[in-house]
């Protein structure tokens, strides 16, 4: 049970991650490495340092999160 949660939340995360990308102007490359085209779906910049922190400290939160979840500490708390 707990191993099919980690596998879900890995690839979830994945997809979370690939969707910020896609959304910049960096874009991905999705098809690597049969073809080596770039996907972007707008103009965004990804430099703004205070908005990559948010997104940084808004991770790591999450992962915490989930972390004490799974872990055997939650349900002393409950």
């Amino acid at each position: 049970m707990l191993v099919r949660l980690g596998f879900a939340i890995g690839v979830l995360g994945i997809y979370v991650h690939l969707a910020g990308d896609i959304i910049t102007v960096s874009g991905i490359q999705p098809f690597l490495p049969f073809s080596r085209r770039w996907i972007s779906l707008s103009r965004l910049r990804a430099a703004s340092t205070l908005t990559n922190t948010v997104f940084l400290l808004l991770d790591v939160l999450a992962m915490g999160t989930v972390i004490f979840a799974l872990s055997p500490f939650a349900g002393a708390f409950s």
